[in-house]
């Protein structure tokens, strides 16, 4: 009886979720409007204002925070075809769409 309720309960849990999830698409307009809007890299300092928390401990702790920096104290021993290869991993987003272009441009 108990593993027959739990399983009735879970069942309209999944449901309800399905539910929400399609009034939100649908509240969101076409699918077609968010393919045809051109994604971008935010950056980390947009999260801060709703995860202000996560976003100090990221700033802190996290080696990729500080990533870009590390390459540009490297750059005086590089040429720039060089120094453009560490973007991959030094960089959000470098080669995709609205991703890392320059430290002026991003």
């Amino acid at each position: 009886m108990l593993k027959k309720l739990k399983r009735m309960i879970c069942f309209w849990l999944y449901f309800a979720a399905l539910v929400a999830g399609g009034v939100l698409c649908i509240s969101s307009g076409p699918a077609h409007v968010w393919a045809e809007q051109e994604k971008t890299y935010v950056g980390s300092e947009v999260c801060q204002e709703c995860h202000e928390q996560e976003y100090k401990s990221f700033m802190k702790y996290a080696k990729k925070s500080h990533s870009y920096e590390s390459i540009k104290v490297m750059r005086k021993g590089l040429t720039e075809a060089e120094f453009r290869t560490c973007f991959d991993c030094h960089t959000t987003g470098f080669g995709q769409p609205g991703g890392f272009v320059s430290e002026q441009d991003t």
